[in-house]
Parts: C-alpha cells; structure tokens; sequence
C-alpha cells in the first residue's frame, strides 16, 4: 500500500458532538469517530497526512470511503451509477391513480379539486401496460402505489385489479409489494384486514394538526369534520400494517405540532407500527403566496425541533440517514410513471390531472406511447449538470434537484433541494445520540 496513492474523498462531512470528532462521508453512508490530527486533516483537506498514518487506519478510512485511490473519480463514479439506475430494469414504480375524484377538499390543493377529471381508468388497460412491460424488460421486482384523488373510492376496483397483478407477478418470477396512500376517513377494519391479501405493506395517512387545526385544513366535501374518523382509519391500518401519519408543515399549524402528537397517543391503541413524518408543504404553482410556505432550508430548521418532540413521544420517524445513490422519484427513471384514470401518464406526481404535462399515454391495446415533448426529459436526460448540484456534498443522497420545485421557486440557489441537505449534521446528532 503506497500511502502517497490516496487522497481524501470530497464527500466528507465534520461535526463535532459531545467532545467527539465524527466524520461522515455522504458517498459511502459511513460515519466514524475519529482523533483529533484525523479530523483537521480532512478539515483543511490534508492529503500529504495521509502518508503519516499507520497502515490500519488508513486501510479504515479507505474501507469507509474517507480516503480514495487518486485513480478514483467519485464524480464519474456517482454519474455512471446515476445513469445506470435511470435505465434500470430491474425495480420499477407505477404510482397508480384509480380516481383523481376525492371526498375531501383540502386548502392547499383546493384548485386541484376543481380541475380533476372524473373519469375511471379501463383497469385492463393497465394491466395489459404492466405486462408487456414485464414480459419484455423482465424485471425482479414491482412496486404498486394507489394514490388519488381518493383511492379507497374505487377500493373494490383495486382489490380486483391486484389479484390479477400478483397472478401476473407470479407467473413471471416478480416480486410484487404496494403501499397506498390515503386520507384515511373511509379506511375500516375490513378493508384495513383485507390489506394483506392485496400485498399492500404500508399506508400513508394525513393529519394537519389537532382536530381543532386539522378540521380547518382537511375539509368534507360535503362540509364537516374530518379528524375524528381520520384518526379511526389510522387505528385501524395501523392494526394492520406499517402505517406513516405524515403532517403537512406550515406557518397555521407549526406551534401544535405536540398537541396532534398527544391526540393520537390518546387515541390510537396500537403505536408500534406507526411513524410520524413531518413535511413541508410543496405549493402547486407560483401564482401561490409563497410566504406562507417553508422552503427547504427554513424547514430544515424547524424539522429538527420536530423530531425532538416525536422521539419525547415515544414515536419513530422516517430514518434520520438515508443511504444514497437513489433517483428522488418517477421523474428520473425512464420506465416509472404517475398514471392517471384517462391513461396519460406523467414523470411528476404533482402534475397528474394537468394534460399539458403528460409525457405519454397508454393506449387502448396497452402500448406505451411517448410524447415528443420536453415532458419527457428523461430522454435526454444526464447526469446533474447544474455546478451547484456537481460540487454539492450532499449530491450522493439526492441525486439532483426536483425540477418541480426548482421550477417553481424561480430556479434560485438551494431551490429543489432536500431538506436533510440543510440540516444532516443535526439529523447526525440525532442519530449518534439514539
């Protein structure tokens, strides 16, 4: 081993906690402690004290990915990975929308609710497009999401439509898994019980606050209120299978945060498999007042308080560390879509119902059909070339900005990023600390 062959990786990160020195690579997901000389080395990027370590620690450091072959570009490394899992075949998403129609009419998306389409897919349609697209990409694993509008609307449609796909899964070797994502009023012990046998592992349910915030945000079509049998739903899912209560963030409910968090201890009997997340809110369009919303830096700072306080509660939250080298969503991988009940099919989730986005459809024998649009980037697609994103430390976790948001907020610098972007060094206290 020629110690002079080596040099400090760029995705390092330092913190210092509790009279420790810990280094983080962001590549690599390894977090060490390390000694003084160590971490002010990689502090004032001190390759030359390399060639003074002992031949154990620096075989530690280049196991973790701290150190690196001089030969060894980690940004060629990161864009060959990138465009491998873009063209990928071997895991793909199809986020499904049955109905775009919901029996809630939220605040923040109420000007989507006035534009969905009423239309009901042709289920065998789309049954037809997995197939093909199973039996010529031949991949080893299929995710189903059941998103809305409302899906437990055309529940007995998918109960139906997922047999027919776990057959289909079946006969060619594939691993099926679903996760569905609800507003939880019509969610039952029946249909909660009936989850397993439709392969559906993990639900996502909405509560914006206590019920005195919540029943001001998330609002009956036909007026009333909605957090009392929101919460019955999250019962009962949670009975059942992993269940994630996600909390739209804003200015209006920030501050009672702890008050939703003591409603659902004082109501759920069943805890273990629930998981509070905590979101900002992404508003649909600039035309928005976007003072009333978080960006991800501000939120970052306020997401922090917010674990505290779901950890004083005896509640899980999504992993504070999340491995990297992952697409962010449909929108980087060429064979994912959103597919909507009018078989239009879209890379963003927060487009689906405005046509002028779509990127494609199905048709009626259940081929793929793309557009010839910039919709579909994905074609053109390559690795992040924005300078802001190729020389950001934290660019192995996030693989590159969400157009949408990016978009949205005026392309200004830090817009689509992750908020963990801002405050991983405090998520690593967290987690150190756990």
């Amino acid at each position: 081993m020629h110690r002079n062959s080596y040099k400090l990786s760029k995705y390092n990160l330092l913190l210092q906690h509790k009279n420790q020195n810990i280094v983080y690579n962001t590549l690599t997901n390894a977090i060490l402690r390390s000694n003084f000389d160590i971490y002010n080395a990689i502090k004032h990027n001190r390759n030359d004290y390399l060639e003074e370590l002992s031949k154990e620690n620096l075989q530690v450091l280049i196991t973790n990915g701290i150190a690196i072959s001089n030969d060894f570009s980690e940004s060629d490394y990161i864009e060959e990975e990138y465009l491998k899992t873009c063209k990928g075949t071997e895991f793909t998403t199809f986020t499904i929308y049955p109905t775009l129609l919901c029996n809630f009419q939220c605040v923040y998306c109420i000007q989507k609710s006035i534009n969905r389409n009423t239309k009901k897919f042709d289920s065998r349609v789309v049954e037809l497009f997995i197939e093909k697209y199973i039996t010529s990409k031949k991949p080893k694993k299929i995710r189903i999401i059941w998103s809305g509008g409302e899906p437990l609307l055309e529940w007995t449609r998918i109960k139906k439509m997922t047999q027919n796909l776990l057959r289909l899964c079946k006969q060619h070797n594939v691993h099926y898994e679903s996760h569905i994502v609800t507003n939880g009023y019509l969610l039952t012990k029946q249909i909660a019980d009936s989850f397993k046998d439709c392969s559906i592992t993990h639900a996502q349910i909405t509560l914006d606050g206590p019920p005195d915030l919540h029943n001001k945000l998330r609002i009956h079509k036909n007026g009333g209120n909605t957090f009392a049998e929101v919460l019955n739903g999250i019962n009962n899912s949670a009975q059942a299978i992993y269940t994630t209560i996600r909390v739209n963030i804003d200015n209006f409910n920030l501050d009672s945060f702890e008050r939703l968090l003591s409603e659902i201890k004082n109501t759920i009997s069943e805890t273990s498999k629930i998981t509070i997340s905590p979101k900002m809110i992404v508003p649909e369009s600039a035309s928005c007042n976007l003072d009333n919303y978080f960006n991800p830096k501000t939120f970052g700072e306020h997401e922090i308080a917010l674990i505290r306080i779901i950890y004083k509660n005896k509640f899980r939250t999504p992993s504070l560390i999340t491995s990297g080298l992952n697409l962010r969503c449909a929108y980087y991988h060429e064979y994912s879509y959103n597919i909507s009940p009018d078989l239009k099919l879209y890379k963003c989730s927060e487009l689906v119902g405005q046509k002028e986005f779509a990127c494609g459809e199905i048709s009626s024998s259940g081929d793929l059909v793309r557009y010839d649009s910039d919709n579909y980037i994905i074609s053109g697609h390559s690795y992040p070339v924005l300078e802001e994103c190729v020389n950001c430390y934290y660019l192995p976790k996030c693989m590159g900005k969400c157009v949408f948001t990016f978009d949205l907020y005026g392309k200004k610098e830090n817009a689509g990023c992750l908020v963990s972007k801002f405050n991983l060094e405090s998520k690593l206290k967290l987690f150190i600390d756990q």
